[in-house]
């Protein structure tokens, strides 16, 4: 006679919770905005504290809620350059460049990691897009190609560069 009400009992709380269960699974797009923003504040708190660790954790919160918010990539790519994992940092990067193509700043961040990790054939090409893209800034990009095609001995090639530029009066 007990087993019967437990039984009924487990049954109405499993419906009752299967019924209601999307209710509690969904959360409007402005909870989740507010979720990210403190974890991300969180992670960039932390990480100015020096607590690593937690603001690592803060930033997986991120990714979970919105895998496509490429700020936390860049943060991410920070702290494994810091940590000395540079194809790690390269590959957030390279997700953080791809969520927004036209921000030369990652670009930039990116092409700067790759000659850290001394990727310079990925150096090269960022670099020679930045020329491109981020002409206000071309001279910038321009002394890094240098310094590129020196570290691989290919003198001729930066003299091509600098010559084909005719805006270009430094080079």
């Amino acid at each position: 006679m007990r087993k019967f009400p437990k039984i009924l009992f487990l049954i109405a709380v499993s419906l009752f919770s299967w019924g209601l269960s999307p209710l509690w699974a969904e959360q409007t797009e402005a909870q989740k905005k507010a979720k990210l923003q403190y974890y991300y504040l969180e992670a960039l708190r932390q990480k100015q504290a020096g607590n690593i660790s937690a603001a690592v954790d803060n930033l997986y919160r991120c990714n979970s809620l919105d895998n496509n918010c490429s700020e936390v990539f860049v943060i991410m790519s920070d702290i494994n350059m810091e940590r000395n994992y540079p194809s790690v940092a390269i590959e957030q990067m390279k997700k953080a460049s791809a969520l927004e193509p036209d921000n030369v700043e990652y670009k930039k961040r990116l092409a700067n990691h790759a000659v850290n990790a001394m990727d310079l054939d990925l150096a090269t090409q960022l670099f020679e897009e930045l020329v491109v893209k981020d002409p206000k800034h071309k001279n910038y990009h321009y002394y890094y190609l240098a310094n590129i095609y020196a570290k691989q001995e290919k003198y001729q090639q930066g003299e091509t560069d600098a010559s084909a530029d005719e805006d270009n009066k430094r080079f």
